[in-house]
């Protein structure tokens, strides 16, 4: 969904679509993690859907 956000796809015909938009994984589930570690790179199109894509991620991501 936060690639989505970004402007990775569509939600109606004709729409465009941003090829250079997405969300990269930098770390696996399971995967040890450290403190201030990068676990996401975000690919946006001048900001558009930035903040909203960082709030939908931030969510999916459960550290224990």
């Amino acid at each position: 969904l936060a690639a989505f956000r970004l402007g990775a796809g569509r939600t109606r015909e004709g729409q465009e679509l941003h090829p250079g938009v997405g969300v990269k994984m930098l770390v696996k589930n399971a995967d040890k993690v450290s403190a201030g570690q990068p676990l996401a790179v975000l690919h946006h199109q001048q900001g558009h859907g930035l903040e909203e894509a960082r709030m939908l991620l931030a969510k999916g991501i459960l550290i224990s």
